[in-house]
């Protein structure tokens, strides 16, 4: 009976996980549709008033891609459990890495400033 219960509940969690996951791909195709959309519905519209796009429509045509890639991120953090948890443990190896080298440098510092001081005393 236990084991019947087992099952189930990881068949349920598995099942969470993909509706999850199809969640967050369904979110970020219809946002990356509606900035391509709205970036091909500037050009054409343009191209059709004035016959030939200008030269600043280029940066303002962008803007909409720049913000699908930002949004993109901001998705994978707040509905992906495994890309959060992921994310959190570069980041933590990251700033451990770093706060060592900071610390061996430091330590390196101090040692050549005690040596160096020694050498001036003996001279």
């Amino acid at each position: 009976m236990r084991r019947r219960l087992s099952e189930e509940r990881s068949r349920m969690h598995g099942e969470k996980d993909f509706s999850e996951v199809t969640n967050m791909l369904l979110t970020v195709t219809s946002i990356f549709l509606i900035c391509s959309l709205t970036n091909a519905a500037v050009i054409l519209t343009l191209i059709s008033y004035g016959g030939e796009e200008p030269i600043y429509v280029e940066g303002f045509t962008c803007i909409p891609l720049i913000i699908n890639s930002s949004v993109n991120f901001i998705i994978y953090t707040t509905k992906g459990r495994t890309f959060r948890a992921e994310f959190i443990k570069l980041v933590t190896r990251a700033f451990t890495s770093v706060r060592r080298r900071c610390r061996g440098t430091k330590s390196n510092v101090s040692t050549n400033q005690e040596t160096t001081e020694m050498d001036m005393r003996t001279q």
